[in-house]
Order: structure tokens, then C-alpha cells, then sequence
């Protein structure tokens, strides 16, 4: 696996201990952005990955836009052709699924978002579009012109574009984000800013650049670069701007939103051609050409593994040690678990798949974090055949668990018998060859299988559609 850089900006009062978890092709370079009076240096990073350094930066760094300014402008950092990861030391509470990203850098893009966001839960858990096969990403698409995010409320981003219209007096009709970038010198960025509506930014900041993208921003003429670094670090403000924006820097394209179509176009043969291509497919998908699924899916839900824990709470001897609070908690929490799983194999036995669903219902709505019976109620979505209700439930389970791999091949089977191909095809090979998923297929080799099938199938249909959307050439001196 090739290297990746993690550059980290950190203050003295942050944890590393969860670097102990990183793959062993990650190399990490800690920027300290302050040291208290009186404490020393900061202490060693143990435990780190060879190559590993750290580096003090001082007071007034810029946070975490100045660290990203430091690491691409000193010359002796080689780019090379790798990803570079950038994020604060807090990196997990804005990128739950990050670990587990970084195992597999192979699926990312050159300018890449990494975290989830500040958006609502629910908007989170809807807005799965730029998810990496089954781990939660969300980049945030916001109005260059106000800041304000698409699709919700957020006070912080309304503050800060007040913030900077009143400071800079600019009129109402202009765009902040572009008043920004021509503050900084960037003015091919702040024209494209001006032209565009949306710009797009990853939340922490958690994201990862790959290392020609960083070499020619380093190598870009004029002082722009430093004209913003004196900035971040002279107004926290304006560093959160530039993080807004940092993600453009790195080369990703704002949008530019399309005009609305004329009623008077009409659809292309080729456009027609293609429909019937994709809607033939879409009722390939659909029949349910093998019942090996469903009959599997059964089993995962009729079987679940009982808990170690619950026996351990029921079978404890009298008179011995009382557990700690959160061993006590663990434990009730999984005796819960185990009688609701209980309850749902006999009704599912019984032939009241409704009841099963309303009891698993209920459980999620009494502690939302129980992934497992998330998952067991994506599966038994699915099996009944509510495929709109299955799909949110297990993208909730991978949302607290991306490594939850029952939710995961729940997810799959769901979006192949919607139609979508490419999102399913992605969760099916993650299942058949990833290393987090080695469990799963251990414990579940006929929905291994099935998943293997399914890829085939999948890749196939893909083909097919290529071929037949692809135009055919004529041959010169064809009649």
C-alpha cells in the first residue's frame, strides 16, 4: 500500500492516543500549535509510525488553515504522488469512518472531503452521495455568495458572512467568498467565485489532497499563498473562511448551477435508446432472479449470536464483585438486545413479520446507537420487500459503524434491487475482499458467496449497458 501523510494541527491540550490505531502505511506529522508557559516541551509521540516527526509551529499559527499553509510551503516537504490527510487532533469526532478510510486510499479522488459534517442527523443519514462504498462522507455544499449551507440552518456560517459584511461593508448583492479570495490575492479563484453559485468544503477540516495537486499550488507565481497566511493567523475569521474555500484552492471546481431547460427541447433518439437500456435493467434487478438472498437473509435474522455479556449479567454468582458502572451498563444494554432478538425470531417463526418490525422499531427508537438491531431491521426490510425503509436503516447502522459488515451486505442487496448498479457493485466487492470485512465472510460464507454472485452479476449488466449504449461506427466506404 502506498504512503500516506497525516498532517495533524494540534494544541497541548488535545489526545493522540487514537493515532495507536493507524494503518502501518500512514506516516504522521504533528504541527504543535502552542506550548503553555511553564510546560515543557510537549510530550513524545510514542508508538507512532516510522518516519513520524513532529513539528512546533508557535502562537498564531492560523489553526488548522495555517498548519495546511506550512506543511505546502516548506521546501523540504517532497509532495510526491501520494495523498496527504490534513485534520485537527479532534479528526474522529468530525470523521468517524477516518481509520477505516485511510486502510484503502485507492477510492479517493485528487481533492477528497473526509468528515461528515454539522448537518442534522437525519440530513446526514439521507444524503449519502458521496459515501465511500459503505463509510460515511459528506462534503457540504454552500452559497459562495452567503455561506449558508444547502439543505439546512447553520448559525455558525450565518454569523461569520454577517462578520465579514459588516467589517468589509460590502453591499448586499456580493459575494463574500469572493470578497475573501480577492482579499487573499487570488483573484483567478475569486473570479471563478463570481461566476459560480456553490462552493464545496469538508467539515473539521477532515480531507486529503493527493501530492501533485499540493506541489502546484506550492508552485503557483506570486506571494498569495504567504498574503494568506498572514491573514489566517492575524483573524481566526478569516482562517475559517479560508477553510471554507481550501478545498478550491487544492483545484476542485466550484459549481456553476445550469439554466432551467426549454420547454420547446425535446428528447434525443440516443437519450430515448438509452432509457430503455436503463429501464430494462432496472427490471432485471428487480425479478429476484435468485432466491438464495432472501433465504440467507432469513438466517442472519432468525440467528443472531448471543451476547457474552448478557450471560455474563444473568450468570453472575451471588455474592460476587459488582461491576462497574459501565460493565453494569454493557451488560443491561445487551441483555435488552438479546431479548428483543428473541422476540423477533418468534415472530418471525410464527409468520408476524409486522410485529417483528414493530418491536425492532420501537427498540431503535428507545436507543438509536444499537447498531446491530439497525441492521436487523434493514434485513428484515428487505426481505419484506420495503426496500425504501431498508435503505435508510442500514445506512444509519454504517453511519455509527462502518465496519458493520450485516448492514452493509443489507445495503447492497437493497441498492442492486433499486437499480443502483455502481453503489452496489462498490458495498459488494468491499464484502468479498476487505480486510474489516474478513468476519463476515468467516461467519457468513453463503452470503459471501451471494455477494460474489451478485458482483458478477452486477459487473456484467454494466457491460452490457456500455455495449449497448455505445455508437457504432461506420466503416468508410460503407454504402
Amino acid at each position: 500500500m502506498a504512503l500516506i501523510t497525516l498532517v495533524i494541527a494540534r494544541s497541548p491540550t488535545q489526545r493522540l492516543d487514537w493515532l495507536a490505531a493507524l494503518p502501518a502505511h500512514v506516516r504522521v506529522v504533528v504541527h504543535e500549535q502552542e506550548t503553555p508557559v511553564g510546560s515543557g516541551e510537549p510530550e513524545a509521540l510514542d508508538g507512532l509510525p516510522e518516519g513520524s516527526r513532529r513539528i512546533a509551529l508557535g502562537r498564531s499559527c492560523g489553526a488548522q488553515m495555517g498548519s495546511f499553509l506550512a506543511h505546502v510551503l516548506d521546501p523540504d516537504v517532497d509532495h510526491g504522488e501520494q495523498h496527504t490527510v490534513f485534520c485537527g487532533a479532534d479528526a474522529l469526532r468530525h470523521a468517524p469512518a477516518l481509520l477505516t478510510l485511510l486502510e484503502d486510499p485507492r477510492r479517493w479522488a485528487d481533492v477528497q472531503p473526509l468528515s461528515i459534517g454539522e448537518a442534522p442527523a437525519d440530513l446526514i443519514e439521507r444524503d449519502a452521495r458521496d459515501w465511500i462504498g459503505p463509510m460515511p462522507v459528506r462534503a457540504e455544499r454552500y452559497s459562495l455568495a452567503t455561506l449558508a449551507p444547502l439543505g439546512w440552518h447553520d448559525p455558525d456560517a450565518a454569523d461569520l458572512a454577517a462578520h465579514h459584511r459588516s467589517t468589509h461593508a460590502l453591499a448586499a448583492g456580493e459575494s463574500v467568498m469572493a470578497h475573501f479570495l480577492e482579499l487573499s490575492g487570488l483573484d483567478a479563484l475569486a473570479a471563478a467565485a463570481r461566476q459560480a453559485d456553490i462552493g464545496v468544503m469538508a467539515h473539521g477540516p477532515v480531507f486529503a489532497v493527493r501530492g501533485p495537486r499540493l506541489t502546484a499550488l506550492r508552485a503557483q507565481p506570486g506571494d498569495a499563498l504567504l498574503r494568506l497566511q498572514l491573514l489566517c493567523r492575524a483573524d481566526p475569521k478569516l482562517a475559517r473562511l479560508a477553510e471554507r474555500a481550501v478545498l478550491h484552492l487544492c483545484g476542485l471546481p466550484m459549481v456553476r448551477l445550469e439554466p432551467l431547460p426549454r420547454p420547446i427541447e425535446e428528447r434525443t433518439p440516443i437519450g430515448m435508446g438509452l432509457s430503455r437500456v436503463m429501464a430494462s435493467i432496472d427490471a432485471v434487478l428487480a425479478r429476484a432472479e435468485e432466491p438464495a438472498p432472501q433465504a440467507a437473509f432469513r438466517n442472519v435474522a432468525a440467528s443472531a449470536p448471543s451476547e457474552a455479556t448478557a450471560a455474563d449479567a444473568t450468570d453472575r454468582p451471588a455474592g460476587s464483585a459488582t461491576p462497574s458502572s459501565d460493565a453494569d451498563a454493557q451488560a443491561t444494554q445487551a441483555t435488552r438486545r438479546e431479548a428483543v432478538r428473541e422476540a423477533v425470531r418468534v415472530a418471525i417463526a410464527a409468520g408476524r413479520p409486522e410485529e417483528a418490525m414493530d418491536l425492532l422499531q420501537q427498540a431503535i427508537q428507545d436507543d438509536p446507537s444499537e447498531v446491530d438491531l439497525l441492521g436487523d431491521a434493514a434485513t428484515l426490510c428487505f426481505h419484506r420487500g420495503d426496500l425504501a425503509q431498508a435503505v435508510p436503516l442500514a445506512r444509519r447502522a454504517l453511519l455509527r459503524d462502518p465496519s458493520h459488515a450485516e448492514s452493509q451486505f443489507a445495503l447492497a442487496m437493497s441498492l442492486a434491487a433499486l437499480g443502483e448498479r455502481v453503489e452496489a457493485m462498490v458495498l459488494f466487492d468491499s464484502l468479498v475482499s476487505a480486510d474489516s470485512a474478513r468476519d463476515f465472510r468467516g461467519a457468513h460464507p453463503d452470503l459471501t458467496a451471494v455477494a460474489e454472485r451478485q458482483t458478477h452479476h452486477l459487473h456484467q449488466i454494466e457491460l452490457q449497458r456500455r455495449a449497448a449504449t455505445m455508437p457504432v461506427m461506420a466503416t468508410e466506404g460503407q454504402d
